[in-house]
């Protein structure tokens, strides 16, 4: 019975893993489903998840069947192999995922040492403090390798996933939608919001759901 249980293993890995698919890399403006696309090549291509969010700089040998998530700034090249998926999209709710995000961790830190009096970071809300107006407009552009920018609102739209399976040479799978939890309509900061962050909304809603731009 074990052996069995061995063969059908063996079996499973080697149809999982044959051929060298390409390395792919998930980049991104964060909360922008970054993390959903990458667990979607773990769990329904069973790519191989690099051990951490990576910078460029820590000049990582790029392996087939790999995933890599990133929110750094774009390399000056990659090897002509690399797959690369940036995601972006409404940066008022990314700031208020990210300001949820960022406080659950700090208040359970605190909790984790003993302590009460954790203050809330509201900064996120009067400057964009993760310089996302920066980030995109370093993707905004012809890069020395081919990329897919999404929109992470259009993402599960037969297009953008056709497009995504263009670009990639496979057909591609997402894990179940999930509604989003933030609506930055309904904050009671909006109004903060629309002030830092409307500019780059503005930009970003100028842009089409999916675009490949290859290399300069």
């Amino acid at each position: 019975m074990i052996n069995k249980v061995i063969l059908s293993l063996s079996g499973t890995f080697t149809r999982i893993f044959k051929g060298n698919r390409p390395p792919i890399i998930i980049a991104g403006l964060g909360r922008c489903g970054t993390t959903l696309v990458h667990n979607s090549f773990r769990f329904k291509h069973h790519y191989l998840p690099y051990k951490d969010i990576f910078m460029f700089s820590d000049g990582i040998d790029f392996k087939p069947n790999v995933i890599y998530k990133t929110h750094d700034y774009p390399p000056a090249s990659l090897p002509d192999n690399v797959k690369v998926v940036f995601m972006f999209g409404n940066p008022m709710n990314t700031a208020i995922s990210s300001h949820r995000r960022i406080n659950e961790w700090g208040v359970a830190h605190h909790k984790h040492l003993g302590s009460d009096v954790f203050k809330t970071n509201d900064d996120i809300f009067n400057k964009d403090t993760l310089k996302l107006n920066t980030l995109f407009d370093a993707w905004d552009q012809y890069q020395n390798f081919d990329f897919l920018a999404v929109r992470y609102e259009s993402l599960y739209a037969k297009e953008t996933v056709k497009a995504i399976s263009d670009y990639l040479g496979f057909k591609f799978q997402l894990l179940p939608e999930k509604k989003r939890k933030t609506n930055w309509e309904k904050h009671n900061m909006r109004e903060v919001l629309k002030k830092v962050y409307g500019e780059l909304n503005k930009k970003i809603l100028s842009k089409n759901n999916f675009l490949l731009r290859t290399k300069k």
